[in-house]
C-alpha cells in the first residue's frame, strides 16, 4: 500500500534530483506537505492519497485562514504540485487539486531599504577593524573576511544562499567577475567594477589561499575552514549593525537596497532583473516605487527633451 508519506517522499526526491529545486524550496515543501498529511489523516481517516477528494482540499484551504496570505498561497501551491506529480506518475486516477481556484488576496509589500547615511555608517563600522598590517590572528582574518563579504554582497546584490555557496573557482579577479549560481541552478555573470570591492576580495583571497586544500573550496569560510553558513552571515550583519548603533540589517535588505538605488539612478528594469537573477520581470517590478524626487532628478537629467535644445519663441497669433 502506498501511503501519503511514501508519496511525499517520492515527490521530494523528484523535486531534488529531477527538478533541481533549492534546499529551501524542498524544506518548505516537506513542512507544508507534512501539515497536509496530518490534516488528511484527521479528516479522511486514511493515510492514502486515493482517499483525498476535492471537498477535502477545499476544507483544507478554509482551515488555513489564520495564516498570512502568502503562507496560504505557498501551502496550496505545494499541494497542487504534489497531486500533479501523483497524477503524472499515474499513482492517482483523478487529481483532486486539478484546476482548483482559491482567491487569496496578497497585499503588495514594498521592500525595506537602507538610506545612504545608514550604509555609510555600516561600512565605516565594518572597516573599523580592518588591519593595516595583516596579522596571523583569528580576529584579523575575520575582519578582512567581513570587509570582503559585505563589499561583495552590496556590489552584486547576491542572495545570502548564493554568497554562502560561492566557490573559489567562480571568483575571477583577473577578469573582475563573479559567476553566480542562483535559483534553479541558473547562472549569471556579475562584473566587479569597483576598485574597493576588487581590493577587498583580493586581500581576503590572499590570506585564505595558504589554508585551502582545493581550488573548488567555498570562497567564504568560518574559523574552522568550513563553508560560511547563511546563519553566520546574518549574525555578522547583525553584529556590525549593532556596533554601529543601527537597526537590524538583513541580507535581503542589502539586496533590496542596491536594486532600489540602481532604479533611482535610472537603470533599466531589465538590467536589474538580470543583475538580481529574477526569472520574471514581474518580480523585479516591486522595486519600481521610486519616490517623486528620484523621478524628478531622472527626468531633469535624462529626458530626451534636453536633446532638442532651446527653440524660437512662439509668436502670438490672432484667432478670428
Amino acid at each position: 500500500m502506498q501511503t501519503l508519506q511514501n508519496n511525499i517522499d517520492a515527490f521530494l526526491k523528484y523535486c531534488e534530483f529531477e527538478r533541481n529545486f533549492s534546499f529551501h524550496t524542498i524544506k518548505a515543501y516537506r513542512l507544508d506537505l507534512a501539515h497536509f498529511r496530518r490534516f488528511a489523516f484527521e479528516h479522511c481517516q486514511s493515510d492514502e492519497a486515493t482517499q483525498v477528494d476535492r471537498s477535502h482540499i477545499r476544507e483544507y484551504a478554509r482551515s488555513l485562514h489564520h495564516y498570512k496570505p502568502r503562507t496560504q498561497r505557498r501551502k496550496l501551491a505545494a499541494l497542487k504540485s504534489f497531486f500533479g506529480f501523483l497524477e503524472r506518475e499515474e499513482l492517482l486516477e483523478q487529481n483532486p487539486a486539478r484546476n482548483l481556484r482559491v482567491e487569496i488576496q496578497v497585499g503588495r509589500i514594498l521592500p525595506r531599504t537602507l538610506s545612504l547615511s545608514v550604509l555609510q555608517a555600516f561600512f565605516r563600522q565594518v572597516y573599523a577593524n580592518h588591519p593595516c598590517v595583516v596579522q596571523q590572528t583569528q580576529a584579523c582574518r575575520r575582519a578582512i573576511r567581513d570587509v570582503a563579504l559585505f563589499e561583495l554582497m552590496f556590489s552584486t546584490g547576491m542572495r545570502v544562499s548564493e554568497v554562502s555557496n560561492l566557490l573559489v573557482t567562480t571568483v575571477d579577479l583577473d577578469r573582475g567577475a563573479v559567476l553566480v549560481r542562483g535559483k534553479g541552478n541558473k547562472e549569471r555573470l556579475i562584473p566587479i567594477c569597483d576598485v574597493e570591492v576588487h581590493s577587498a576580495l583580493a586581500a581576503y583571497l590572499a590570506i585564505q589561499s595558504a589554508e585551502r586544500e582545493a581550488d573548488d573550496a567555498f570562497f567564504f569560510t568560518n574559523r574552522f575552514g568550513r563553508r560560511l553558513s547563511e546563519q553566520s552571515i546574518r549574525m555578522a550583519l547583525k553584529r556590525h549593525a549593532k556596533a554601529a548603533g543601527l537597526e537590524k540589517i538583513t541580507p535581503h535588505v542589502f539586496r533590496h537596497t542596491v536594486a532600489t538605488m540602481l532604479l533611482e539612478q535610472g537603470v533599466d528594469l531589465r538590467f536589474i532583473q538580470r543583475f538580481l537573477g529574477h526569472s520574471s520581470i514581474v518580480t523585479t517590478t516591486i522595486y519600481a516605487h521610486v519616490n517623486d524626487k528620484s523621478q524628478r532628478d531622472v527626468l531633469s537629467h535624462r529626458h530626451p527633451r534636453r536633446l532638442l535644445g532651446p527653440l524660437p519663441p512662439l509668436t502670438r497669433s490672432v484667432v478670428q
